[in-house]
């Protein structure tokens, strides 16, 4: 989910891989969100024709590899310009687990600048009449608990700001900082306090602009979870339970098709039953 928050700033897209549904789309609009986007092959697949996908007012499309220029100046329709961002490698990385670490050089965001990759995509772009470059973006990881790793993923997304000025000649007015927004699954957990976040970033971006002559861009983030994780639960019907020597264990409804993380990432959940109180003292089971 892109948003972001408007005492500084305008409002930011949200993406709809977090709460897919029409309701959800229409209350982000009235508080000031609009829709984000998925890759441009789903987004195509879903509309039935790629001119919908970037016939739409002001929006924008996060590019993450050379391979989508092209495509994507090609679905725009005539007499257009589509608003793009360019997603970049900060070499930042945080998050709980090491596979959702996404900042680094070796990760599957993102382009690098230090291939060439990045100063490649921005001499694309520039060259499509069709397309328009806005800005950058970055991913360095989700369920990130500190705004730290945000702030330094700032400055170094304001030196590539200005690195793109220094060799293409062109200031962009837009830094999307990205999400993977840490929230409390558990009681123990901490989780990532939105002014917080805030504070340490614009101060950052502020700062590093000032010192290298840039005006400030808009700035967005993207909360994810965040916003729809803690507004919403996931509810299970017990299907059976088994009693075994080494323990018990209580099937459910649902697993793995549902919900991956456990299995992928060593995610833990506050549990809770509903429906008729527990009778037996709380012990340990598998799930």
């Amino acid at each position: 989910m892109m948003c972001v928050l408007r005492r500084d700033l305008s409002g930011e897209p949200s993406a709809t891989r977090r709460s897919p549904w029409p309701a959800t789309a229409r209350f982000h609009a009235d508080g000031g969100a609009s829709v984000g986007g998925v890759p441009l092959a789903e987004l195509a697949r879903r509309f039935g024709t790629p001119a919908y996908v970037v016939d739409e007012a002001d929006s924008r499309v996060v590019v993450d590899n050379l391979g989508e220029i092209a495509r994507l100046a090609s679905m725009v329709p005539f007499g257009h310009r589509q608003k793009v961002l360019l997603r970049v490698v900060p070499s930042v990385e945080a998050g709980e687990h090491e596979a959702i670490r996404t900042g680094g050089e070796d990760r599957q965001f993102g382009l690098s600048i230090a291939s060439g990759d990045a100063a490649a995509a921005v001499i694309r772009v520039l060259r499509q009449p069709e397309l328009e470059l806005v800005g950058l973006h970055c991913h360095i990881g989700s369920q990130i608990r500190m705004a730290g790793p945000y702030e330094q993923a700032a400055r170094v997304m304001v030196d590539d700001l200005a690195w793109i000025r220094e060799t293409a000649g062109v200031e962009l007015p837009e830094l999307n900082l990205g999400g993977g927004h840490g929230i409390a699954y558990l009681e123990t957990d901490d989780a990532l306090d939105p002014l917080t976040l805030a504070t340490a970033i614009t101060g950052a971006v502020k700062e590093r602009c000032a010192e290298l002559g840039l005006a400030v861009p808009r700035l967005a983030v993207e909360p994810g979870r965040a916003i729809s994780g803690p507004a919403g639960l996931t509810l299970y019907r017990v299907i059976s339970v088994k009693h075994h020597a080494n323990g018990t264990f209580v099937a459910v409804d649902g697993g793995m098709a549902d919900n991956p993380r456990p299995a992928l990432y060593g995610a833990r959940y506050t549990l809770a039953l509903v429906g008729h109180p527990a009778s037996a003292l709380p012990r340990p089971v598998g799930l």
